[in-house]
């Protein structure tokens, strides 16, 4: 039970350590809203960052999210 918490909050705090970096790092080049809104929609982060050729943050971002919904599916099963 202690792994599967632990999962839970290091993924969640992955997840969200890369967004808020990356829609930072999106904020500082033109166009400058994007950034803004990366960050408070956060489906749009790695739309933007394809879009702007920083396939890394995109990536990085969609693995972090998959291991925090899977680690969110096997706590919500875990009897």
């Amino acid at each position: 039970m202690t792994a599967i918490v632990i999962a839970v909050v290091l993924s969640f705090s992955v997840l969200v350590t890369i967004h808020v970096t990356g829609s930072v790092a999106l904020a500082r080049r033109r166009p400058y809203w994007n950034g803004a809104v990366a960050f408070v929609v956060p489906p749009f982060f790695p739309y933007y960052a394809v879009r702007r050729h920083e396939n890394a943050w995109a990536i990085a971002w969609c693995v972090a999210a998959i291991a925090y919904g899977a680690a969110l599916l096997v706590a919500a099963t875990w009897r």
